[in-house]
């Protein structure tokens, strides 16, 4: 009897589940069709995205080799300069995606520091290290730091320089970042700092080239 009555209770649940489907139909096609059309539309997305992102890749590159062929030409500043308009067409023409952003801003403040921009090549470093995280972004701030030296800013090279530290412990700008921010502390005469920041290159790094280079000065400057 127990059991009549169990199977008479699933008997009832899947009718009344058979009714519901049926009554509901329209709406589950229309959910169905619906979600149909978002795999579709997503995967015709990302085919697209990928695309748009080569070829923006693409147009970053031909820049690059651009840049790299006029490195050995006679009216180089010119076609610096020329190259600097060509980039700037480039950005204002596209919404790049991060990566050729940011590979290109980090071109853009290669061409400024062979111009010795230093200022604008500072900025502009500085603005490709915000793009996001890569193997560019301690790379940019390295030489954010080397442009703001050059242009005199010992303070502002150092703030950068602080920055850097944050990053992964083996990037080799981290490590060549610690020996110039010795080498500025001495610039500003703040020998004990100096001196306690070649010391950690010791700690830190004892097999790198840099820290025997931090041992030097700490020899000469004691």
């Amino acid at each position: 009897m127990h059991q009549n009555e169990e199977l008479t209770l699933k008997q009832k649940f899947i009718s009344g589940l058979i009714t519901f489907f049926q009554k509901n139909r329209v709406f589950f096609i229309i959910v169905l069709v619906l979600l149909i059309a978002a795999v579709i539309g997503l995967a015709v997305y990302d085919s697209y995205h990928k695309d748009s992102v080569d070829t923006q890749i693409a147009k970053v590159e031909v820049i690059e080799n651009e840049y790299q062929t006029l490195q050995v030409a006679s009216d180089k500043e010119a076609k610096l300069n020329n190259l600097i308009e060509e980039i700037n067409n480039l950005e204002s023409s596209e919404s790049l995606s991060k990566w050729p952003k940011q590979r290109l801003l980090f071109l853009t403040g290669k061409v400024y520091f062979d111009l010795q921009n230093w200022s604008e090549a500072a900025d502009t470093y500085l603005e490709t290290a915000n793009v996001q995280s890569s193997y560019l972004t301690t790379l940019s701030l390295f030489n954010a730091s080397v442009a703001y030296e050059q242009n005199g800013d010992l303070n502002k090279a150092l703030e950068i320089l602080d920055q850097l530290e944050s990053y992964d412990d083996e990037a080799v700008e981290k490590i060549h970042g610690l020996f110039n921010k010795g080498r500025l502390l001495e610039k500003l005469n703040r020998t004990p700092e100096a001196i306690e920041i070649y010391q950690s290159l010791e700690t830190k790094y004892p097999n790198s080239d840099w820290t025997k280079l931090a041992k030097e000065r700490i020899i000469k400057i004691k």
